[in-house]
């Protein structure tokens, strides 16, 4: 049995004889004897099975199309009001109501065939970070792009870290302290977390250690360690003797997303996958040895139905009594769903998409009715109220399509289908945002739940795309593409339309209370975007080829979405400094290429100057995290192995000031007039003007 046909016969919910006489013959055929109806349509789903399955890649339909179509894209716009309404968060009433609710998510939205064959066909592993694209260029993946914008990250200071400054201490986590494979049976080795005291560098010293080594986040004396599955919590208010207050754990199939310290709370977000067979209640975090359930009346959801396969909890949790004081559960999506902490905010985004068949019925009956038999498009009309299965109706759409195109001459085929693609542009256009929407609510801090909501066009890729500053959410939302080539999937049978897709984008300002100030929802960037970063006013977008260029997106609410693009060689790290320079650390053969820009208007990006620094590319990539910059004094330290480079970029140029020969850096930082470099094998202190080493601690 050939992909086409084992596909359609492992969707336990689609087709079998009994199921094509109940939902779909009683809309496309008049009543017939019932044995006849029985006999007669199981010899008739075998058929098509096996016809699509033995034509399908030879099928007219997919042979006309490669190369031969005119662009297909969407651009947003319109007004934010849309067909989906916002829909309040309510708690399941029972594990049936649970399990009832998962099932008309996955009945609305669990991917079909569309999606398993464009998943087979591309086989791609977004953890790389460089792969073949659709068209065979060379492709950056989201977790490149997401490196590649990583340098010196705004949120260092309230983001976990292997180290972090707080009063006049230093606390560091060395990294890859050991290494033990699975086999080793005692895997209770730790390593440790070293306390320094930095009131007087010169006499800088050890003063502390806590047995336990990693990622970790401080406040108030109160240093949490996220470990592998979970974190300890330790008093650090007498260095010298450190007390561990309490520990957590988390459940196999829950990880810690999100977290931060404030106010005097440790904030988490743990994501814990969904059991449909036993969905709730769930225990995603044991605190103390104690498990911390969530019940099902407990976790909340959107009334309208979406597809879910995690629960999201949010704890604010009094470190010192290792306590949760309050809690919030609610449903998402494993790749679709975000949690944001920062500032002592809290948000949620999941996406809301209308069902794809009403939308591209929608299109049939709006765009294609000089083109289409009238018997087509009455079939095509009852196909959303059809009580069967996303992916059945999906299929079903699919084969009157190819039958009826079967029927008709190679140019009406191509005519057709190439004007069908132009009307679905033009729709798109005007309608995208229908189609993709993502809600974003706010969590109100004193009720700890649901507060106000706001319902924006497209989706949220990652957390790259959503930043929060003096109260006020930056999100660049993306569109169209998707919807795009799964609509023109429905009329070709092709997954694949590489750079006939334009790349629709939306840039929104909201307010703390989540109003919309600002929006740009009519953005057609040039390319596909990856990665994006924020500044206090931009947004830099990575494309998802080397070949593409770097975005400049205005974010000030005045100018929101006004956009330029610039070259940048690629591979390369930017650095944004403040808004008005940018740093572009690039491969330049096997050494290293700096180039600074003028990024005063995001239109016109120029460069500024460029060095090229005789050192390895491979060097720096290996000690990129240790990158850091002192925009005070306008210089940056750039790090490669056994050391590094102190440039200076005043008056609009690059200068080196100093080489610095010193430890295989992990981490570095500015404070002051001095300069740190820590790594596995010792921490050592630099002084300006003339860098001269003024203290090193060995390991």
């Amino acid at each position: 049995m050939n992909f086409f046909a084992m596909k359609f016969w492992q969707k336990s919910n689609m087709f079998s004889a009994r199921r094509l006489k109940d939902k779909i013959d009683d809309w496309q055929s008049p009543p017939l004897n019932p044995i006849l109806v029985i006999v007669f349509l199981a010899g008739f789903s075998v058929a098509v099975a096996l016809y699509l399955a033995a034509n399908y890649k030879k099928s007219a339909i997919s042979e006309l199309i490669t190369g031969k179509l005119p662009a297909i894209g969407a651009i947003m716009g319109g007004d934010l009001s849309t067909e989906n309404e916002l829909s309040q968060m309510v708690p399941f009433a029972s594990l049936d109501d649970f399990k009832n609710y998962l099932d008309g998510g996955r009945q609305a939205y669990e991917s079909g065939l569309f999606e398993e064959m464009l998943a087979d066909a591309q086989q791609a592993d977004f953890d790389l970070p460089t792969l073949e694209n659709e068209n065979g260029d060379q492709a950056i993946s989201q977790a490149a792009a997401k490196k590649y914008f990583s340098l010196a990250p705004v949120e260092k200071q309230s983001a976990a870290d292997v180290i972090q400054l707080a009063g006049q201490k230093i606390y560091f986590s060395p990294q890859n302290q050991y290494y033990l494979p699975k086999s080793v049976k005692n895997r209770n080795l730790t390593g440790v977390t070293m306390i320094f005291d930095g009131a007087d560098l010169q006499k800088a010293a050890q003063i502390g250690t806590i047995p336990q080594d990693g990622n970790f986040l401080i406040a108030q004396n109160i240093l949490a360690v996220f470990l592998d599955a979970g974190l300890a919590v330790y008093d650090v208010s007498d260095p010298a003797s450190p007390k561990e207050l309490w520990r957590g754990r988390i459940e196999d199939g829950s990880e810690i997303v999100a977290s931060e310290h404030y106010n005097s709370k440790l904030y988490l977000v743990v994501k814990t996958d969904i059991d449909p067979a036993n969905p709730c209640p769930i225990k995603p975090f044991e605190i103390k040895g104690n498990p911390f359930v969530v019940d099902c009346r407990q976790i909340f959801h959107p009334e309208k139905n979406i597809f879910s396969d995690a629960v999201f909890t949010v704890l604010e949790i009094n470190p010192l009594q290792g306590e949760v004081v309050n809690h919030l559960s609610f449903v998402g999506q494993n790749r679709e769903s975000l949690a944001l902490i920062s500032q002592g905010n809290i948000y949620a985004a999941w996406r809301q998409d209308r069902e794809e068949i009403s939308f591209f019925n929608d299109f049939l009956q709006s765009k294609c009715k000089s083109l289409l038999p009238n018997y087509l498009l009455e079939k095509t009309a009852k196909l959303p109220a059809a009580e069967i299965s996303l992916a059945g109706k999906e299929f079903e759409l699919r084969r009157l399509f190819s039958s009826w195109l079967s029927t008709v001459s190679e140019k009406e085929k191509e005519r057709v289908a190439s004007e069908m693609i132009s009307r679905l542009q033009e729709y798109l256009r005007d309608n995208s945002g229908a189609f993709e929407q993502t809600v974003i609510s706010k969590i109100d801090m004193e009720k700890f739940g649901f507060g106000r909501q706001a319902l924006i066009k497209g989706y949220l890729p990652d957390r790259q795309f959503i930043s929060l500053s003096a109260g006020n959410l930056r999100l660049l939302a993306l569109s169209g593409r998707m919807a795009a080539r799964k609509m023109a999937w429905f009329i070709t049978g092709q997954t694949n339309f590489g750079d006939s897709l334009k790349n629709p984008a939306g840039a929104y300002f909201l307010d703390a209370d989540l109003n919309v100030e600002a929006e740009a929802s009519n953005m057609d960037l040039s390319h596909q975007v990856c990665g994006a970063r924020f500044t206090e006013k931009k947004a830099y977008l990575m494309g998802c080829s080397l070949d593409d260029p770097i975005s400049a997106v205005d974010f000030d609410p005045a100018s929101l979405g006004l956009r330029g693009n610039f070259s940048s060689a690629l591979p390369a790290y930017i650095y944004p400094i403040g808004d008005e320079l940018l740093l572009a650390i690039s491969k330049n053969g096997k050494t290293i290429k700096i180039t600074l820009f003028d990024a005063v208007l995001p239109a016109k990006i120029k460069k500024l100057a460029e060095y090229d620094l005789n050192d390895y590319w491979i060097d720096f990539e290996a000690a990129y995290q240790s990158f850091t910059a002192d925009n005070a004094n306008s210089r940056f330290f750039l790090p490669v192995s056994r050391g590094g480079y102190i440039f200076s970029y005043a008056a609009a140029d690059l200068a080196l000031e100093e080489i610095l020969q010193s430890v295989d850096a992990s981490r570095a930082g500015f404070f002051g007039d001095n300069l740190y470099l820590a790594g596995e094998r010792g921490i050592e202190f630099f002084s300006a003007p003339d860098w001269k080493k003024i203290k090193s601690i060995k390991f």
